[in-house]
Order: structure tokens, then sequence, then C-alpha cells
């Protein structure tokens, strides 16, 4: 059965985005947690220790669920979040449901 639900999500390929590898260079190596404004938006970073306890690897937290992300999203006015709190979805999953029809 087609879900019209998924007709009406907003795409990733809408939004803004910021990647923790577009600032990854401007993180100290061995930081654990800093925090940095966008858009007058606080946005925690965290550093996990990788398997190799030779550094750490950094991720966003998210403003509204708090869990661990590589990329945040914006939407028009919606601030930051990860794609789920979004409610956005890939091009690809929505043609995948088309075909299903």
């Amino acid at each position: 059965m087609f879900n019209l639900q998924k007709m009406h999500k907003q795409l990733i390929s809408d939004c803004r985005q910021i990647a923790i590898e577009d600032i990854r260079h401007q993180i100290p190596k061995h930081s654990i947690g800093l925090v940095c404004t966008v858009n007058n938006q606080p946005i925690y970073i965290v550093g996990v220790p990788t398997n190799l306890n030779n550094g750490y690897r950094q991720f966003f937290l998210c403003p509204q669920c708090g869990n661990k992300h590589m990329k945040l999203y914006e939407y028009e006015l919606s601030g930051l979040a990860c794609r789920k709190c979004l409610d956005l979805d890939y091009s690809s999953s929505l043609k995948k449901d088309k075909e299903m029809v």
C-alpha cells in the first residue's frame, strides 16, 4: 500500500546542512566537547574516542533529540536538527515508494 504521509515529507536536498567534516579543521584534535553557534543557535560537538584510541571522532548533538550525528539540517525556520527530528527523507526513497505502487 502506498504511504501518503511519505509524499509530504521534505527532502534532504531542499535543506541547508552542516556536516562535521565542514568544520573539522577548526576543532582541536583531542577535543571531547565544545559549543559552537550557528545562526544564534548553540550546537554542541562531542568527541568520542576512536577504536584505536589514537584520537577522537567528533559528532554534533542534535538540539532536539540529543543523539550524535555527522550532519544537521535546517528547513526554512526550523532551526538545526537531525534528519529524523525534522522528518526529512531522501529523494531516492520516495522514488522507491512510487515504484511499488
